[in-house]
C-alpha cells in the first residue's frame, strides 16, 4: 500500500457495465496475490481529489473484488478478501494500528464502554485482509444507526478523529492510520441520478 502511481494516476475507461447505477467509468487493477490490499483515490487530473475525505491524507482501501464508489462508500458487487456478511444494525471493523488495540465506544448516543474499552480480536487468517488488518471487532449499532468510537492501546495512547470521535454506521469498515473505508452491499447503492 506504499507504491503509489505517479500523479495524476491511471486514466479510467468508459464503461456501460454499471451505467444503471450512474457509474460510467471503470478500472481493473491486478493485485500481486489474494492477500493484497489496494489503496486508491480519484482525481480529475486538475488537482481536485476524491480521497475518501475521512482525513486530509486519506484514501480508500479494497481487497480483491468488484466495487462501486458513491458518497465515500464502496458498494460490494463481489468481495473475496474478508468475511463480508451484511446484517442490519451491525457493524464490523477490520483494524490496523496498535499492537494490542482496544475500542472505546458508545452506541446510539448511550453509555460509553468502561475504559479502556473492548479488546479487539485477531482477524482469522483465512480472511485475506488479515495481513493488512490483523484485528477485527463487531458492534451492534441499534436503531439510531451510529456508533461513536476511539481506539487505544490501554497505555494512554489514543487514535481519535482530531480531538473528537470517529462515527461509524452499519456495514463493514477497513480502518488504518485514522482512515477508513465503509463497505455496503450493492443492494444499498443509492438510486442512480
Amino acid at each position: 500500500m506504499n507504491n503509489w502511481t505517479n500523479e495524476p494516476g491511471v486514466a479510467m475507461e468508459k464503461s456501460d457495465d454499471y451505467k444503471d447505477y450512474g457509474c460510467d467509468y471503470k478500472i481493473q487493477i491486478e493485485l500481486k496475490d489474494e492477500f493484497d490490499i489496494l489503496s486508491f483515490c480519484f482525481t480529475n487530473g486538475n488537482n481536485v481529489w476524491d480521497n475518501g475525505k475521512v482525513t486530509i491524507d486519506s484514501s480508500y482501501f479494497v481487497c480483491e473484488g468488484t466495487y462501486l464508489v458513491s458518497d465515500l462508500t464502496l458498494y460490494v458487487v463481489e468481495c473475496k478478501g474478508l468475511d463480508y456478511k451484511y446484517e442490519e444494525s451491525k457493524l464490523k471493523i477490520y483494524y490496523s494500528g496498535f499492537d494490542v488495540p482496544y475500542v472505546h465506544y458508545a452506541a446510539e448516543q448511550g453509555a460509553w464502554t468502561e475504559l479502556p474499552g473492548d479488546k479487539l480480536s485477531k482477524t482469522p487468517v483465512n480472511e485475506h485482509v488479515s495481513k493488512a488488518f490483523p484485528y477485527r471487532y463487531d458492534i451492534t449499532v441499534g436503531g439510531a444507526g451510529v456508533v461513536a468510537a476511539v481506539f487505544n492501546d490501554n497505555n494512554g495512547n489514543w487514535e481519535k478523529y482530531g480531538s473528537g470521535n470517529f462515527s461509524f454506521y452499519e456495514g463493514t469498515y477497513l480502518f488504518q492510520n485514522k482512515t477508513y473505508t465503509r463497505l455496503l452491499p450493492i443492494e444499498k447503492f443509492p438510486a442512480a441520478q
